[in-house]
């Protein structure tokens, strides 16, 4: 059995594997005010990171986002229980729930009932501690809590989690190509006739290998290129956490299914940020990254010639910009002419594709 439970107070704002012979639980929970409705996850990995099991249900609405937490604490430490685990560690992302955890007695708030079923099943582990992570290194257990919202009743997997959790993760799954029981997501709806630039991106990765090999992995170089590119264009800079593991599958199912198509209306794009657990406002933000970057002529075809099925074009593009498009894009042919997304300040990373939007002339 174990004595009281360890307590770290140290922030993390990466996912780190525990010591090997110790297994990490993550949990979190998601409340979706526009549903009504309470989710949680959480998600089991041992020293090398591999996927133990996961789980995904929806919970009581609980008044606080505090009870919520308690709740998905109780419900990890259930889960941990069930799989006969008896050397774990604890991560979840709000401090309230670790310092109730941690005191002796009996915590005098709406919680207080959660945290003392919590206490009791302790003594079933034989090393046991807590430890509180940033939002950021608890992003899994976040994805799996929002993933509830899309699904029905409890689920729980085994070894792996869902495919679009993975891809929620920034796997690089899509620089997989096609062979043998993988299709790459490079040929999915979304993916193609848009994306581009691999060729840059097995450069960079070639040479990296060459001066530090099996360390940068490929998720962690699209993200430091991600930032670069928009650096480069006179956009903000950040920090990327690294530590993000690739894939060794890819999902062309889930490609199509979860990723916007330039042929998605409005409506559709907001319903996949939804099943994200995201909103209009994630969509208007990361709708921004448009305003470097060119579009193929066959992304945007049927703006100019059937948007509606009707054989006319779409009747909220500014009709001098669509007959400027018309002259590098007919209506067969040119599928390899490139425009720019953002006519007026192509290379800079500026406000610019929102004005266009605007004034009707958003690619």
């Amino acid at each position: 059995m174990s004595d009281a439970p360890l307590v770290r107070p140290v922030v993390q704002h990466q996912w780190r594997p525990p010591e090997q012979g110790l297994v990490k639980v993550n949990f979190d929970a998601t409340l979706f005010k526009h549903k009504n409705s309470a989710r949680l996850g959480a998600i089991v990995r041992d020293w090398r990171g591999a996927n133990l099991g996961a789980l995904s249900m929806p919970v009581l609405l609980s008044s606080t986002i505090e009870e919520l937490e308690a709740r998905a604490s109780l419900r990890a430490v259930q889960f941990a229980t069930d799989l006969g685990l008896q050397r774990v560690i604890f991560e979840g992302d709000l401090t309230t729930i670790f310092s109730a955890v941690s005191q002796e007695y009996s915590v005098m708030a709406s919680f207080g009932n959660i945290i003392d079923d919590v206490r009791h099943l302790l003594p079933r582990f034989f090393v046991v501690s807590f430890n509180h992570v940033h939002r950021l290194g608890n992003v899994v257990a976040d994805a799996l809590a929002k993933k509830a919202s899309s699904i029905v009743g409890y689920h729980i997997w085994m070894d792996t989690p869902p495919l679009d959790i993975a891809e929620l993760g920034c796997d690089a799954s899509l620089l997989l190509d096609s062979s043998g029981s993988i299709v790459s997501e490079k040929r999915s709806n979304p993916n193609r006739n848009s994306v581009r630039g691999f060729e840059v991106l097995d450069e960079i990765k070639s040479a990296l290998e060459k001066e530090c090999p099996r360390t940068v992995s490929c998720a962690d170089l699209l993200a430091i290129a991600a930032r670069e590119s928009i650096v480069l264009r006179g956009g903000p800079s950040w920090e990327v956490l690294l530590g993000r593991r690739d894939s060794r599958s890819a999902s062309l199912s889930g490609s199509n299914n979860n990723l916007p198509a330039s042929n998605n209306t409005f409506q559709t794009i907001l319903t996949k940020f939804k099943r994200q657990g995201l909103d209009i406002v994630d969509l208007v933000a990361l709708s921004g990254i448009h305003t470097i970057g060119n579009a193929r002529c066959p992304s945007f075809r049927q703006r100019l010639y059937n948007q509606s099925g009707n054989g006319q074009p779409d009747y909220t593009l500014d009709q001098s910009y669509a007959a400027q498009l018309k002259t590098r894009c007919p209506k067969s042919g040119g599928d390899q002419n490139l425009f720019f997304l953002d006519y007026v300040s192509p290379t800079k990373f500026d406000n610019y594709y929102y004005k266009n939007i605007l004034a009707s002339k958003g690619l």
